[in-house]
């Protein structure tokens, strides 16, 4: 247990006198933390400092008794620094174990630098329980998956307390629905740092009914049958009462699982077969109860091997057993995890994991009905909707369950068994065979179109794993032949409390929880599903494969960008759903596993995160792979700007998952060790990662090791950032601004990220400092991005970047602060529009839900807290602006088809520039020219989509049904030989993802410099709710192009097409203005010039007679038009602002034409009038 520790610095002493000269300042140790830890009758004392220059430390009692080094884990050197500084650190910790006494203790921390000038502080540190008793309280819980038949199994999930409402852990008990009292095994999992109450306890308890009382500050009630824990030199005994297990702790000693004195079935021995066949059986070096000292619910023991002789040279492959009992349960969960050591080579190839069962001999498997299992057949799950059994048994099917019956009685199985294939149950001789990495049986994944997606792991019949690669298994042992083991493992009980006590502190904050808020509820639980029929419909299943989504770009896995997990837990907070519960857990098992670097070669390795690659980890493939470059190569681990561990503190605390505490750690003790080393950072992504990254540690843990890491970044962060910007601006680089010279600034997203990693800490540390950072960040980022009548922000600071929306997620928790702490309206009412538009494009699975959903809970509180009225009804007023099809500019699908007013609604691709110049028209005063070099993409220039019509420019309205016809003109002046001739394309999109696309014919090179029309003909499917037109590249080599493009037009085929349209556009901004009109500025999100009352004038020009339709922006009573002899009279439906289209055609001859508007009635507005050829659908 933890207590409250105060330390008084005592003595800093002089640098030693005979230091070489240095330009540096001499060492100097700073925030000094002593954090005493009860360890049975003695004490750990946790020592943390750190030094503004990298120096090495030593602890020591400073009476001489004990001396140690500091953890050489903070020595491992930057992988980002220019001086990586190796074996010298700034972020340091020691531990002094074993202190005997209750102190008070001095202590003394020496710091040498480089140059061996050293530096030393003397603290005084004591130990005292808390004063505070706490308080006494109840908490409702749901018990999820009971049933009548699981009355009285043990129930296990992490329950949080806010500060101060609990000290002693033994003050918990819980009551049934009947007032009977249940008993209740509290782990505690973390404490409150300051006052030391308990912040996180894991909370087990034998299930009374489907709902329960937690009560706080009662005394503890004993349960009747308690779990019985034994332990000797030899082996560890745990008895439930329904079975017992007796784990061996050393090689020679037998163990098993029982019922009664009979044993039903042999300690399991992992054995690996590696490349050559050789088969290397686990030996047992150690085993111990992980959660004493004297489980009486609960109990999990953990036991660590290796897959190598003693003394042997080379790797270890080692291996983790652990075992959880519960009271009154039949069998015992098992989780297997094996981890690949071998660092001396990238790539590790092997033929075979096994668990084996001594002693158990299986009858039948569980496929899709039960099938019998002779000595020597196997059950092999393929793939994930294939098995097959082999010789000499006989069946198949597709989805096999998992689970096998043996002739002693007990009942094994593997959870998601056809998800993490291939899997095989085989009947050996003398035990039961469970291939966690069956062997193969030949080639069979080689060359398949899946290959790269699904099995390069598993070519040539081997499995081959990078470096530092681990994966974990989950078992179940019943020693009953109860058929309700397979519930137990699939669905175990989960206890839930009401979501306003997980937003009581401990999560942070969980966002609004009224029905108004009701919306976002509904729009993630689709989202899940989204998740999920993705998932099955893409087939993303497999060893390595699931918990993850494939195709972040095309041809790679996201590697679970960006801590979805965490989002799901949040989400599972917020609703009591389990289904966000059990696809958090499924995720984080993956992170844990193989997204994370365990073992390398150069230790300062240990603990990366692979950014999203083909594979997951890389190295399957050359760097030519489809244009993946590194992605598909040597992969890349140490991007500061793609990694996270708050969803494996979540699965650690709401799970009791100890692994996925040791996993979090390993990757924060990199963030807040090494990498602090001589910190230093290029963008505004690394920094907010990093400190969400080791906040979301610190919040986890309590350890100030963690915090001293944050302090670090920020006081980096200060001293970039302009005094008056509260961030390092600084030039944009290519794919986030093509001009030249580069816009100064940042993009939206990654300033949303540091501003809500400078909340995390500040709401920690109150540093005032930070928060008026904040505050300049954040108007920076509204003066600079923000596009008041698109109701979103712009990519990044340079202007000609596209509007996005969901990127509000993660910008508005900054903002909102920002508002509240300088009680500025202004940036109050930005969140709100951002937040009222973002909310309908939260749409999606993969990266797009995990990008919106690890930080919208946060969001929500912030803009939730700002005054003003409810958002609720806010919302709905501002969505029916935002649906309005007023907003765009041209009463067409496409918004913007000429590039007569500029690139709105267009966007090149990274390495491509766009301008829109006089060159690049094919007609009228200016078209699109697209230079540059790029490659990976798809495209040169696309319209902009994935904004479910929140942003105008987006093509929404297409009718099921009809069909259209796509066309443009373009020249090609420069192409790179041998390049695939460029095309035009429409894309039709559902509510989440493109589904079909229609491409037009090619470009004619042999005619380069000359003005061509493509065009395609298509019908829009049932399914079709947005579109977006691109020009293609059919290629992801790198291509180099000077094109021009113009005269864009999507309209029905049947109304005949007109091979260049003419647009002519006269607006309010252009008029000439009679007695009594005025022009105003309609507020966002129209926002368009308008008139009112009275007449306007304008000449147009009409380049050749023809029939056209005439169009006018307008709203209130209407307007009257006169063309010549022609008068027009429109009125909008219900006055609203809406584009009309008169009734008549109008027939204009070639030359000039006056156009008079006579706005009728005091309401009566215009803002456009479009004269056209195109023929446009009635909008």
């Amino acid at each position: 247990m933890r207590y409250l520790m105060l330390w008084i610095l005592m003595l800093p002493l002089a640098a030693a006198a005979a230091a070489p000269q240095s330009n540096l300042p001499a060492p100097e140790i700073r925030d000094l933390y002593i954090l005493p830890e009860l360890r049975g009758e003695k004490v750990d004392l946790k020592v943390r400092w750190t030094t503004p220059t990298p120096t090495r430390g030593r602890v020591a009692l400073a009476d001489g008794r004990l001396v140690v080094e500091e953890d050489p884990s903070c020595l491992r050197g930057s992988t980002n620094a220019r001086d990586r500084g190796e074996g010298w650190a700034n972020n340091h910790r020691a531990t002094l174990a074993g202190v005997p006494g209750k102190g008070p203790w001095r202590i003394r921390i020496t710091a040498t630098d480089p140059q061996g000038r050293a530096t030393e502080r003397v603290a005084t540190a004591t130990m005292e329980p808390p004063a505070q008793k706490g308080e006494e309280g109840k908490i409702a819980l749901r018990i999820l998956g009971y049933g009548p038949e699981r009355r009285g199994e043990v129930a296990a999930t992490g329950i949080p307390f806010p500060k101060g409402a609990l000290f002693d852990a033994s003050r918990l008990r819980a009551r049934a629905q009947d007032g009977r009292l249940v008993p209740v095994q509290a782990d505690v999992w973390s404490r409150w740092p300051g006052d030391g109450s308990i912040k996180w306890i894991l909370a087990a308890l034998p299930a009374p009914g489907p709902e329960v009382t937690l009560e706080y500050g009662a005394p503890a009630v004993a349960p009747e049958t308690p779990l019985r824990v034994s332990e000797s030199p030899d082996a560890i005994t745990l008895d439930t009462g329904g079975a017992r297990l007796v784990v061996p702790r050393r090689e020679g000693v037998a163990g098993g699982f029982f019922r009664g004195q009979e044993r039903r079935a042999g300690f399991p021995v992992s054995v690996l077969v590696d490349a050559e066949g050789h088969r290397l059986q686990g030996r047992i070096l150690r085993a111990e109860v992980e959660n004493g000292p004297a489980p009486a619910l609960r109990a999990v023991v953990r036991v660590d091997g290796e897959h190598a002789a003693q003394g042997q040279a080379g790797p270890r492959y080692p291996f983790t057993l652990r075992i959880h009992a519960c009271a009154g349960a039949s069998g015992f969960r098992v989780f297997h995890t094996f981890e690949n050591d071998h660092v001396a080579q990238e790539m590790t190839a092997f033929q075979a994991l096994e668990l084996r069962f001594p002693g158990a001999v299986a009858t039948t498997v569980l496929g899709e009905r039960t099938h019998p299992l002779p000595a020597g057949a196997r059950l092999f799950q393929q793939e994930d909707n294939s098995y097959v059994l082999t010789a000499p048994a006989t069946g198949k099917g597709k989805h096999a369950a998992g689970w096998v019956n043996t002739a002693q009685g007990a009942r094994i199985g593997v959870r998601h068994f056809r998800e993490q294939y291939p899997k095989s149950i085989e009947a050996g001789p003398d035990a039961t065979v469970v291939g966690l990495l069956p062997a193969l049986p030949g080639a069979i994944y080689d060359g398949r179109p899946e290959e790269s997606k699904l099995f390069a792991h598993l070519r040539g019949g081997r499995y081959t794993f990078r470096q530092g690669f681990a994966k974990t298994h989950e078992l179940y042992v019943d020693v009953s032949g109860d058929a309700r083991a397979q519930t137990r493992l699939d669905e175990p009980l989960i206890l839930a409390a009401p979501p306003e006590w997980y937003a009581r502190g401990a999560l942070r904050a969980l966002g609004p929880l009224e029905p108004g808020w009701a919306d976002y509820n509904a729009i993630t639980a689709r989202n899940l599903e989204t998740l999920l029929q993705h998932r099955e419909a893409g087939r993303e299943f497999g060893v390595i494969h699931f918990g993850d989504w494939y195709g972040e770009r095309t041809w790679n896995w996201g590697n679970l960008e960006y801590d979805l997990h965490h989002g799901l837990f949040l989400q599972f907070a917020r609703t009591g759903d389990r289904r966000f519960f059990d696809q958090a857990v499924i995720s984080a098992r993956h992170q844990m596993d193989v997204d994370t670097i365990h073992h390398h070669r150069e230790p300062a390795r240990v603990g990366q995160q692979w950014i999203h690659s083909v594979m997951h980890t890389a190295g399957y493939y050359p760097k030519e792979f489809q244009g993946m470059g590194r992605y598909a190569a040597e992969g890349w681990s140490d991007n500061r700007g793609h990694v996270w561990a708050g969803g494996l503190f979540d699965a650690a605390l709401f799970t009791g998952d100890r692994r996925a505490w040791e996993v979090a750690t390993r990757i924060a003790d990199w963030a807040a060790g090494p990498q602090i080393t001589n910190f230093d950072f290029g963008n505004a992504r690394e920094p907010g990662w990093m400190l969400i990254l080791v906040m979301s540690a610190y919040n986890a843990t309590g350890d100030p090791f963690y915090l001293n890491a944050a302090k670090r970044m920020i006081e980096r962060v200060r001293e970039k950032s302009h005094p008056d910007e509260g961030f390092y601006a600084h030039p944009l680089p290519r794919g986030h601004c093509e001009c030249d010279p580069p816009h100064r600034g940042e993009a939206g997203f990654m300033m949303g990220v540091l501003m809500t990693g400078m909340k995390m800490y500040y709401e920690v540390t109150g540093d005032e400092r930070v928060a008026d950072d904040i505050v300049k960040a954040a108007r920076f980022l509204v003066k600079t991005m923000w596009e008041p009548e698109k109701l979103g922000f712009r990519y990044t600071s340079c202007p000609k970047t596209n509007v996005t929306y969901s990127s509000a997620t993660i910008e508005l928790e900054g903002i909102a602060f920002a508002a509240r702490r300088a009680n500025d309206p202004a940036l109050a009412e930005v969140c709100r529009q951002a937040l009222a538009a973002a909310l309908p494009t939260l749409t999606g699975a993969g990266k797009g839900m995990g990008f919106y959903l690890r930080s919208a809970p946060q969001m929500l509180d912030a803009v939730a807290a700002l005054p003003g009225p409810s958002f609720d009804d806010y919302r709905r007023r501002m969505e029916a602006l935002v649906r309005s099809p007023a907003r765009r500019p041209y009463p067409g699908p496409l918004g913007n088809p000429d590039y007569e007013e500029g690139h709105d609604g267009w966007v090149t691709r990274t390495g491509f520039s766009l301008a829109i110049v006089p060159e690049g028209a094919h007609a009228g005063r200016a078209g699109a020219r697209v230079t540059g070099k790029g490659r990976g993409q798809n495209e040169y220039l696309v319209t902009i989509y994935d904004t479910r019509g929140t942003n105008p420019m987006e093509i929404t309205g297409l009718e099921p049904g009809k069909s259209y016809r796509v066309s443009a003109w373009l020249k090609v002046d420069r192409i790179t030989p041998g390049a695939p001739a460029p095309s035009i394309r429409c894309s039709l999109r559902d509510r989440e993802r493109t589904r079909e696309s229609f491409v037009s014919n090619a470009y004619d090179l042999s005619r380069l410099g000359t003005w061509q029309r493509l065009e395609r003909v298509f019908q829009v499917p049932d399914y079709a709710y947005s579109a977006y037109v691109a020009v293609n590249t059919d290629t992801r080599d790198e291509v180099e192009i000077d094109l021009s493009v113009d005269d864009w037009s999507l309209a029905p085929a049947d109304s005949g097409a007109v091979t260049t349209p003419l647009r002519l556009v006269v607006d309010a901004a252009t008029a000439t203005l009679g007695e009594g009109t005025t022009r105003e500025r309609v507020s966002p999100p129209l926002g368009f010039p308008a008139l009112s009352g009275g007449e306007a004038r304008w000449t147009l020009r009409v380049p050749r007679e023809g029939e056209y339709s005439l169009w006018a922006r307008v709203a209130g009573a209407g307007v009257e038009i006169r063309i010549g002899d022609m008068v027009a009279s429109l009125k909008p439906a219900e006055g609203e602002w809406s584009w009309v289209r008169w009734e008549r055609p109008l027939r204009l001859p070639a030359g000039e034409c006056v156009i008079t508007a006579r706005l009728v009635g005091k309401d009566a507005r215009l803002s456009r009038i479009v004269v056209t050829d195109e023929a446009l659908a009635a909008r």
